[in-house]
């Protein structure tokens, strides 16, 4: 009894390991055409924001374990705003002769395809190197077997272009995967292939534009104002500036493009309505870059020297002999550089520079919004400063000449170009 019993219990692990083996066969032959293969998992297809400007978009496309899978027609729909239903990414075995493949094979030939605007980089399975997929074109090429030995896939980052920036994208998976061995089917929510949730793209950056400090009287320049300026932005495309002249005209001036700061030199005693700096620029993006127009510093009316003109010299009757000095402004709407100055008179009665003399000063003062237009200054010590040798014919100063600057321009001199009168 006890012999037939060790018997039994010797054979008893092999019927156990029979009856497993029996029971895991049509489990295994199920499991063939079941949706837990590679392709079939919904973790294996994303997409998600990956970059200021990309999207990344990684998909299987083969499995040579067991029984083949592969995908002969796989497609991500999208739509947003403005935009009805497209192909934004196609991928699809690209040979009819699936006995091609087989576990020998360590690449495996995928067509390509998309209807979106700008580009797509594909990585295309383990390999280190990108192709390139533009928009309404078609490509075909060879995926290499992952390090696992027996799946493909491929990462594609869509690299979309500006106009896309803030828009919120639906998206939707319709994939049919085949395989040897295996039946065709469509993967799609009820086979456990989820559709990507909406994404929005990210908003456009804030514009950078020049900026344009107030205008200053230069010092190395005479008669001329100096316009600091500076913008972030260093890869500059297009670069000018722009003012309304005294004229009411447009006046356009182009700029270099190879500093994205500098000062801009501009006539000290002349209006500048409106002046602005307008640049076309380049923001890097993670992949490229974009290109952005016309950003433009706010308009100013630029600070400007309002310079004597139109000088009369006039001699004033009397016992005691004096001269009338008088001179007008212009412009006098515009804003002046100095809100307080002030007018310096000069006299030469030889008309020699060397015997020029200051005799006076006349304040200059802004009041309210506007300045007055019209200067007088009376020179009542010109009898005192004259000698017997300065007279022609005993009587007459035949050089006698007076001369008007305002105080700022002292550093410039007295030449022409420094916005003085003389007379």
């Amino acid at each position: 009894m006890k012999k037939h019993q060790t018997s039994i219990c010797q054979w008893r692990p092999w019927l156990v390991l029979l009856a497993l083996f029996a029971w895991l066969l049509p489990q295994r032959a199920a499991a063939d055409d079941s949706y837990d293969k590679y392709t079939d998992l919904s973790i294996m297809y994303n997409v998600y924001v990956s970059g200021t400007n990309t999207v990344t978009i990684s998909v299987p496309c083969y499995d040579q374990e067991g029984a083949d899978a592969y995908i002969i027609d796989g497609n991500l729909y999208a739509s947003w705003e403005g935009q009805g239903e497209i192909k934004l990414f196609h991928w699809a075995l690209a040979t009819k002769d699936q006995s091609s493949l087989d576990s020998d094979k360590n690449t495996c030939p995928i067509s390509f395809t998309s209807d979106a605007p700008g580009y797509f980089n594909l990585k295309l399975g383990n390999t280190n190197g990108y192709e390139r997929l533009d928009s309404k074109t078609s490509k075909t090429a060879q995926v290499v077997r992952n390090a696992d030995g027996c799946t493909f896939d491929v990462s594609a980052v869509w690299v979309f272009p500006q106009e896309m920036l803030g828009k919120k994208i639906t998206l939707w998976w319709k994939v049919q995967r085949d395989g040897t061995g295996r039946n065709k089917v469509w993967l799609n929510e009820s086979a456990g292939l989820k559709n990507p949730d909406p994404i929005t793209l990210p908003e456009a950056s804030p514009v950078s534009p020049p900026f344009v400090s107030i205008s200053t009287p230069s010092n190395d320049s005479k008669g001329k104002i100096e316009v600091p300026w500076t913008m972030v932005p260093e890869k500059i495309s297009k670069l000018h500036y722009e003012y309304t002249d005294a004229n009411n005209k447009l006046v356009s001036v182009n700029m270099p493009t190879t500093a994205n700061n500098g000062s801009i030199k501009l006539n000290a005693c002349e209006p500048h309505r409106n002046f602005r700096i307008i640049a076309d620029y380049y923001e890097p993006q993670t992949i490229g870059e974009y290109l952005i127009k016309d950003a433009a510093s706010e308009p100013q009316n630029l600070a400007m020297i309002h310079a004597p003109h139109g000088l009369t010299v006039t001699p004033l009757g009397g016992t005691n002999s004096k001269v009338e000095v008088k001179w007008n402004i212009g412009s006098v709407a515009y804003e002046d550089i100095a809100e307080i100055d002030f007018f310096e008179i000069q006299r030469s009665l030889t008309g020699k520079e060397e015997d020029f003399v200051s005799i006076g000063q006349v304040p200059f003062a802004r009041i309210g919004s506007t300045a007055q237009t019209a200067y007088t200054f009376v020179d009542s010590t010109i009898v005192e400063a004259i000698t017997e040798g300065m007279l022609t014919d005993g009587y007459t100063l035949e050089n006698l000449t007076y001369r008007v600057r305002r105080g700022i321009t002292k550093k410039g001199g007295w030449v022409a170009n420094n916005n003085c009168a003389a007379r």
